[in-house]
């Protein structure tokens, strides 16, 4: 049993950290906590179920779909949305408002589009899986762990050793100075945007392969991405990473001791053991005041 739980824990710990990662991406450069990522989420999952059910398309091509759709959700909702508030100056906290609005509204849609009952993707019929060290792990969560393996290290590579990854990181740490280095702000915004939803659709795709998935899928991966953001730092991958691992196991293993609706509430009592142990966590949630062009 103990050994399940682990590789469980490994399962859901890469789901966070995808889903933390992409967060981060997008909180540093916009400065304002975007619900709007749960949505993107949420839409990569069900727009591969759309095109793998009802266009009958193979899985894999699916969900590269479901992937683009996310991609350009983000890319959309920047554009009409959060540009337009920018240049009108408002402050973060309206930029937040909005973003909960546009996600409440999407929520809604994706309600209205499929129901809101539980939905697998992918094959329904259940598969024992292989045996690795006395547990159990079907091939589909084998290939979500490689694949978002292969992500967050591709993601790490770029940040640290390509031009573009500089310039994102130069924009997130000081939007003024990079503009007068000549960077292209708002083409840094779009491209950071983009990447993040994507990402954050990928990780849905994933999520909803391995547990099914509900229109509020989003919001649950989101803000357990988010404490895992706090706690592991946004500045390195390696770090939320660690966060999320961390936190995945706590919950896995926190069913020896209490009930699994107790799950959740664990992420939370450790983001506030944290905060009082070590203060300076909270620097995640704080956020200067941007200006998305």
């Amino acid at each position: 049993m103990l050994s399940q739980l682990f590789v469980n824990a490994v399962i859901a710990g890469s789901l966070y950290a995808l889903v933390a990662v992409s967060f981060a991406l997008i909180y540093r450069i916009a400065g304002f906590f975007h619900f709007t990522h749960g949505l993107t989420f949420a839409a990569g999952a069900y727009v591969t179920f759309a095109a793998h059910a009802w266009l009958r398309l193979p899985l894999v091509a699916a969900g590269a779909i479901g992937v683009v759709a996310a991609a350009l959700l983000g890319m959309a909702i920047r554009a009409v949305v959060f540009r337009s508030l920018a240049r009108r100056a408002a402050p973060p906290l309206v930029m937040l408002l909005a973003s909960l609005g546009v996600y409440v509204v999407g929520q809604n849609v994706i309600s209205l589009a499929f129901g809101d009952s539980s939905r697998p993707l992918g094959e329904s019929v259940i598969s024992p899986g292989l045996a690795v060290f006395g547990a159990r792990v079907t091939e589909a969560q084998l290939a979500s762990i490689a694949v978002v393996a292969a992500v967050l290290m591709g993601f790490a590579v770029v940040m640290t050793t390509i031009g573009i990854g500089h310039q994102i990181q130069a924009v997130a740490n000081d939007r003024e100075l990079s503009e007068v280095v000549g960077i292209s702000i708002a083409a840094i915004d779009g491209l950071v945007f983009t990447l993040g939803s994507a990402m954050a659709g990928l990780a849905g795709i994933l999520w909803a392969i391995d547990q099914n998935m509900t229109p509020t899928m989003g919001m649950r991966a989101l803000l357990i991405g988010v404490v895992a953001m706090i706690i592991g730092g946004q500045k390195t991958v390696s770090g939320v990473v660690l966060a999320s691992m961390f936190l995945a196991l706590a919950q896995n293993y926190s069913i020896l001791f209490v009930p699994t609706a107790w799950q959740d509430a664990i992420v939370f009592l450790i983001l506030v053991a944290f905060l009082l142990v070590s203060p300076s966590g909270f620097f995640g949630l704080r956020g200067r005041r941007r200006s998305l062009t």
